[in-house]
């Protein structure tokens, strides 16, 4: 004897566990709260940014091949920093643009120095 079934009822099983998986994580406090949301007033503890065009000093850097960056190695140039990750959609679509933006404008003297983060 061979059962067979109905052939939207797999669909509907998967849909029905992921809203049971849904509504157990609504439940069990996996959803946004309060205590997981950013605190405005802890912003008011940070340094305002530097002025648009100040000269800001940046700390030396190690690289993962243990090579020392150091400030210096870009005086005189305008340099952007870009920070970025690879998980980022937004940065997967900035990065395009900020190696445009390097392609362009280093004969004039711009430096890009990208700091991925993950």
């Amino acid at each position: 004897m061979r059962v067979s079934r109905p052939p939207n009822a797999l669909p509907n099983a998967r849909r029905q566990a992921l809203k049971s998986l849904g509504a157990f994580a609504l439940s069990s406090g996996l959803s946004p709260s309060p205590w997981a949301q950013p605190n405005p007033s802890a912003a008011g503890t940070l340094p305002a940014p530097p002025p648009l065009g100040q000269k800001v000093l940046l700390p030396p850097l190690t690289w993962i091949s243990e090579l020392t960056w150091t400030p210096p190695q870009l005086e005189g140039h305008v340099t952007v920093v870009y920070w970025w990750a690879s998980w980022c959609p937004f940065c997967r679509e900035q990065t395009p643009q900020i190696q445009a933006l390097w392609e362009r404008h280093a004969q004039q003297g711009l430096r890009v120095l990208g700091i991925s983060v993950d």
